[in-house]
């Protein structure tokens, strides 16, 4: 797809990655992709990540994602690795600086189309930090 859609799953990239991190058992994979996607900014797909990561970060930690696709919300539920309040800072840190980001603006066009699915994430986020 040539841009993304407004809400966190009807894109490819975050179709793919949220594949490729049910192929693992722990959120190992996802935070220790956090480093490489934020050094990519400026990229569609990392952007796209990014969410899927911060999406996954909050429905381990007790605040559920309503877009979710079903198979990654199993997935969620069979960890056994608990998310951790630095996962859940961290995640916070990087939305934040996407929806300030003038390139993601750019990429993702006007703020009112994509930010009503972006920032009920902030909000899930810090009601999932309140129960670390």
């Amino acid at each position: 797809m040539g841009s993304w859609a407004p809400d966190l799953y009807s894109n490819d990239w975050a179709l793919d990655f949220a594949h490729d991190m049910r192929q693992t058992s722990d959120l190992s994979f996802a935070r220790a992709q956090i480093p490489e996607l934020r050094s990519d900014y400026g990229f569609a797909s990392s952007y796209a990540s990014l969410l899927v990561i911060a999406d996954v970060f909050a429905t381990v930690g007790a605040a559920p994602s309503p877009e979710m696709p079903e198979d990654l919300k199993e997935w969620c539920e069979s960890l056994g690795d608990p998310v951790r309040a630095e996962d859940l800072d961290l995640a916070e840190e990087f939305i934040n600086e996407i929806l300030d980001d003038p390139v993601v603006r750019e990429l993702r066009g006007d703020p009112e189309y994509w930010h009503p699915h972006v920032v009920p994430l902030l909000t899930r986020l810090r009601e999932a930090r309140s129960k670390v």
